[in-house]
């Protein structure tokens, strides 16, 4: 699996990001979470599926899934600074992250439950609040 920057702007920007979403701050954050994706030595090729997402696209997507209230949705999102993307997978990047745990905790990844995730896997390089390398959102 080998990402490229660009791959991560183009679908960032095809989700409805716009340059003032594109910070140096979030750049940097993506180009050290993608330097560290790659660094994992998964082999078969894979997409993004979700790469940043602006406040606004954060709010859509929850209200389409029914969400309403807004204080219920993810404003601090790994997405919106980021720190976090979705990676599209029919389950075999999940079962290869279960049996390389090492490889996270080296690199200092952290992955979203497979539970909330069935078609893709959330991949982030800022800790959760449980400091769990396999957490619940």
């Amino acid at each position: 699996m080998k990402f490229i920057f660009t791959e991560w702007y183009d679908r960032s920007v095809k989700s409805g990001c716009v340059a003032e979403d594109f910070t140096p701050e979030v750049c940097f954050n993506a180009g050290k979470l993608i330097e560290k994706i790659n660094r994992l030595g998964f082999k078969p090729v894979k997409v993004f599926s979700s790469c940043l997402r602006s406040k606004q696209s954060q709010i859509r997507i929850y209200k389409a899934k029914g969400v309403t209230d807004i204080s219920k949705i993810p404003l601090g999102s790994a997405h919106i600074t980021g720190e976090g993307v979705d990676i599209a997978d029919n389950g075999e990047l999940q079962s290869w992250l279960k049996a390389n745990v090492n490889k996270l905790k080296e690199l200092g990844l952290y992955v979203e439950d497979f539970a909330a995730t069935p078609t893709w896997v959330h991949i982030q390089d800022r800790a959760p609040k449980s400091g769990n390398i396999f957490f619940k959102p």
